[in-house]
């Protein structure tokens, strides 16, 4: 899925801490994309191994939320 720096910047900025500034995500979002360019994918997108670590992050946000 290619996202664009503005769509990675407003996830960073919801998703993490609240004093993330704006320019502090959107520097982020940019690294995050040089380094995706630069990685090669081990398996595929379809792969059940990336349905399980999407399943697991969404785990994980939920336990912090019910957590806090």
């Amino acid at each position: 899925m290619a996202d664009s720096k503005t769509i990675i910047k407003n996830r960073l900025k919801a998703n993490t801490r609240k004093n993330l500034s704006l320019v502090r995500a959107e520097a982020k979002a940019a690294i995050l994309l040089e380094v995706a360019q630069n990685s090669y994918p081990a398996v595929k997108v379809n792969d059940i191994r990336c349905n399980q670590v999407r399943d697991y992050a969404a785990r994980i946000g939920d336990l912090l939320e019910k957590k806090n």
